[in-house]
């Protein structure tokens, strides 16, 4: 007869969800440029499955397989902004045996690191983002990742929490430290009210310094995703001197708040 509960290996914290499944399509960026014109634009070609069918009579199940150009949206034409316009370092993925890829995308899935995140760390090495020539924000090699360290002893359970759940992935010019959250508990968040930022790729970002460690209000979030991150400080970087710019995007009195890395514990 028909099943009348669900799989237990779908509920629970810690259960099977649909983020550590491949989405099914594959995605290629590429640069269309007008031959009269000479004007380029970032497009992707995407193909693999598109959608299922359902046959009427014998209600079995059939997968539909399609491709499309289309012009680049979100992620992928950030990153390919990033790397037209600022230094990155790619990876070789020739050099990358089929095992040691097959255990990274497992790794990565098994430890809901965000899409974004993985995504970047899949094509680039690292990047460096400049304004006006000037080094701005350097995103670092994976291996050099590390937990944050928020200066306190162990024993203070807050801080202990912070500690276990921020990563330290680039560096402003002037050394502070720019640091993702990668709590399990960012899902339940990203279902808030005013959170427009997908389950996938929800991870907020906080920058901070040895100066402002354990000091409450004083390590703002500015962005909700990585993706929002790298956006938003290419827009900055495109943006000419001015006598009265503040240094980052985030020190903008326009910038909205979103809040501290010590409201995520």
């Amino acid at each position: 007869g028909p099943c009348t509960r669900r799989n237990p290996v779908f509920q629970g914290k810690h259960s099977i969800t649909t983020l550590m499944a491949p989405s099914g399509l594959s995605r290629v960026p590429i640069v269309a440029e007008n031959p009269v014109t000479g004007e380029r634009h970032r497009m992707e070609v995407i193909g693999g499955l598109v959608g299922v069918r359902q046959h009427s009579e014998t209600l079995a199940l059939e997968p539909i397989a399609g491709w499309a150009v289309r012009q680049a949206e979100g992620l992928d034409a950030v990153l390919a902004q990033l790397a037209s316009e600022h230094e990155t370092t790619r990876n070789d993925h020739q050099l990358v045996s089929a095992e040691d890829h097959e255990k990274y995308t497992r790794l990565s899935r098994q430890s809901l690191l965000p899409s974004d995140f993985s995504q970047f760390y899949f094509e680039f090495t690292q990047a460096t983002i400049r304004h006006n020539s000037h080094k701005a924000v350097s995103i670092v090699s994976e291996d050099r990742v590390v937990d944050l360290n928020w200066g306190e002893e162990s024993s203070d359970r807050i801080v202990a929490s912070l500690d276990s759940t921020w990563r330290v992935f680039a560096w402003t010019s002037d050394g502070r430290q720019i640091a993702i959250y990668l709590d399990q508990d960012r899902f339940d968040r990203a279902s808030e009210p005013g959170v427009s930022v997908g389950k996938e790729n929800y991870a907020p970002i906080c920058v901070t310094s040895e100066h402002t460690h354990n000091k409450r209000g004083r390590n703002p979030v500015i962005a909700l995703s990585f993706t929002e991150l790298l956006t938003r400080t290419l827009a900055w970087a495109a943006k000419p001197l001015s006598k009265d710019r503040v240094q980052y995007y985030w020190e903008s009195p326009d910038f909205p708040s979103l809040g501290d890395a010590f409201d995520y514990m």
